[in-house]
């Protein structure tokens, strides 16, 4: 409590600089354009879902980016005016610590876009409502909640089980041997993520007329099966057959497109609350499905409003990681180098589970590309919140947000990462207070 009170005037001075400056103003004017300019160019499926989805995809993830983009770039630029005119010498003479400031700079840049994004997200809310033609159903898409099968083990759980494999079984030919020396050369937490990787891409190939099955925990009254059946080089085809939830049967025969959509009134769960499902493929096809990426139940959720407020709280939690990187190079470096550096490392850092995707061969690498592999396997671990995080995304799909993940998300980027970095910047503000 001791520096309650000066913590709160730096919160308010750079949120009110923020204003004063005209960047508030101009983020605004940016989401009204992108709000009355990009719906007449949209173009969709032909179906009204498909014309509210790439509505909310492309307006709404317009509104997200500005206030992002705006609340970083402030981010890295901050320090520079104060450095500049050699205030922040003054500044540092006050016995209030560095480090306590820069956590007020980046909660206040935090603030601040989230103020952008309610205020852009109003006006394509209110686009939408008025405009028949991104909305021809008129209203506010619903928001439904999903809920992905239960799987007997976690991901980690099969992953270990295929690299206990792979160890014990003999290598028959020369790629085997070759995998297996990669298992055995590799560390085993670079292996175990890679295989986390597959396993949850892994597919299941349902030949005609077999029978597979999942098991649902439902939530009680109606609720929708969506399946998506991925293909060859990722074309999708029509399938059909019999689909079996909680004792209720539906038949679908020969429907085209890129998903199914089941519905079921009131479907029995076991005393465990969950339910069988089972697809019976009646195609003259094999059907191939993603079992953790393909196959969700859908129940009825909350209101648009309600979930465009958690997705907002999510994307203020990513924006707030951002900004803290942003702020940190600031705190030693000009405006355009803060902006590169920090620009590059969060391409880096985004780039991260591409790179760590992968099981690398030891014998054909350099211990510099070794270290960089194990630099992205650690960068994509910290990280996986923020992969997993995709508010627009669920949006556009109308997939209610989870609130608990979006509150992680917030304390990860506001609280976390600024408390993390507070020591750095604290310290580059000490050895470079002017220029």
């Amino acid at each position: 409590m001791k520096y309650a009170r000066a913590f709160a005037s730096s919160f308010v001075l750079e949120l009110r600089s923020l204003f004063r400056t005209g960047v508030f103003a101009a983020a605004i004017a940016l989401c009204a354009a992108a709000v009355a300019f990009l719906p007449p160019f949209l173009r969709s499926d032909g179906t009204d879902a498909g014309q509210v989805s790439i509505y909310v995809r492309v307006v709404f993830g317009a509104v997200f980016m500005v206030s992002g983009a705006a609340a970083f770039g402030s981010a890295c630029g901050s320090y520079a005016p104060a450095r500049g005119s050699s205030r922040l010498s003054l500044d540092l003479l006050r016995p209030f610590p560095p480090a306590l400031g820069y956590v007020a700079r980046c909660l206040a840049l935090a603030a601040f876009s989230a103020a952008v994004t309610l205020c852009g997200g109003a006006m394509a809310a209110a686009r939408m409502m008025v405009d028949g033609d991104a909305n021809p159903q008129g209203g506010l898409p619903e928001c439904r909640r999903m809920t992905p099968p239960v799987f007997e083990k976690t991901l980690a759980e099969e992953a270990e089980e295929d690299y206990a494999k792979v160890l014990s079984a003999p290598a028959e030919n020369e790629d085997e041997e070759r995998r297996l020396a990669n298992y055995r050369d590799n560390p085993k937490f670079m292996v175990i993520w890679a295989l986390e990787k597959k396993a949850a891409n892994g597919v299941t190939i349902v030949s005609p007329g077999a029978t597979h099955g999942f098991r649902f925990k439902l939530p009680g009254g109606p609720c929708t099966v969506r399946i998506k059946c991925p293909l060859l080089l990722g074309l999708r085809s029509s399938f059909g057959g019999e689909f079996t939830l909680g004792g209720e049967t539906a038949k679908v025969d020969r429907i085209p497109g890129s998903e199914i959509l089941i519905g079921y009134e009131n479907p029995a769960a076991d005393p465990d609350g969950t339910a069988a499902f089972t697809f019976k493929n009646g195609a003259g096809r094999s059907v191939i499905l993603r079992k953790r990426r393909d196959i969700v139940l859908l129940s009825p959720g909350d209101s648009f409003c309600a979930n465009f407020a958690r997705a907002a709280i999510s994307w203020t939690g990513i924006v707030g990681l951002f900004c803290a990187f942003g702020l940190m190079f600031s705190s030693a470096l000009s405006r355009p180098v803060a902006v590169f550096t920090a620009a590059m490392l969060l391409i880096a850092v985004m780039l991260a589970p591409v790179s760590s995707s992968q099981i690398p061969n030891p014998s054909t690498m350099s211990w510099g590309d070794f270290i960089g592999i194990c630099i992205s396997h650690v960068l994509a671990g910290a990280m996986e919140p923020v992969y997993d995080a995709s508010p627009v995304g669920a949006l556009a799909d109308g997939f209610m947000v989870d609130l608990a993940q979006a509150l992680k998300m917030l304390a990860a980027g506001c609280i976390a990462a600024p408390a993390a970095l507070s020591p750095l910047a604290g310290s580059a503000l000490k050895s470079n207070p002017q220029e």
